[in-house]
């Protein structure tokens, strides 16, 4: 079945990855690029050797909104480690962004994605918040975490690796 998942992702051209590590069973992630909020190009490789909480939100949704606060302090205890949380905002209008960031401190690295973006529609991303975990190599441990607080036990397990 997960052959068959594979191959049917890969022929849709949406893939999410392309490759599948047979040690650890994990799969790997194309090098998206984003915009940061300076309008500089993040590729996803730029956070290799860093564990990588993806979160993908919008100004709209409470939930994401909620969930920031307890996203903080999963961060702040593992201060100093190879951790990073990077916040896909999803808005339709960019100009919404900057002051969704500010007005709701949302941690981490910042950026954005029009909801046509080929990460956005590859994750078949279908409500938010939506959270993707990758392991220091950058392959996909989780396509479809809980939020990082309710991930901890993962991240923890990431970080030793």
């Amino acid at each position: 079945m997960r052959y068959f998942l594979l191959l049917f992702i890969l022929y849709f051209g949406n893939a999410v990855v392309f490759a599948q590590n047979s040690q650890a069973g994990r799969l790997e992630i194309r090098d998206y690029v984003f915009k940061d909020e300076y309008n500089r190009r993040v590729h996803l490789s730029d956070f290799k050797g860093k564990v990588v909480i993806l979160d993908f939100w919008a100004s709209w949704c409470q939930p994401c909104i909620a969930s920031f606060p307890t996203t903080k302090g999963v961060l702040r205890v593992r201060e100093g480690q190879p951790l990073v949380l990077v916040t896909v905002i999803v808005d339709k209008q960019k100009i919404l962004w900057k002051p969704a960031v500010r007005k709701h401190n949302v941690p981490g690295v910042h950026l954005y994605a029009k909801q046509k973006h080929p990460a956005y529609r590859a994750l078949a991303i279908k409500q938010l918040p939506r959270y993707v975990i990758l392991d220091k190599k950058g392959r996909v441990y989780q396509y479809d975490a809980k939020s990082p607080y309710e991930e901890q036990a993962a991240i923890d397990m990431l970080l030793k690796e």
